[in-house]
């Protein structure tokens, strides 16, 4: 039953939507995480394309692997 256009009543209890978009981006993480830690999702060949492609596309962790070689001085 709807209360406002912004809150939800849910088994009595009311429940905005903000709490409601909140708990979805927690469990969207939530899952991300435990995806990323499984290692049968690791091996996974698709997994392995798509790491590939997002660790292509960042450029900015050669720059801070080149300034610690540099501070280590063992020069570029």
């Amino acid at each position: 039953m709807f209360t406002s256009l912004l809150a939800v009543k849910i088994l009595g209890i009311v429940v905005t939507t903000e709490q409601l978009i909140a708990a979805g981006w927690f469990a969207f993480f939530f899952t991300s995480e435990a995806l990323a830690q499984n290692p049968k999702v690791k091996a996974n060949s698709l997994f392995q394309l798509i790491l590939g492609l997002l660790k292509r596309s960042r450029t900015e962790d050669d720059k801070i692997d080149d300034i610690k070689r540099v501070l280590r001085g063992e020069g570029r």
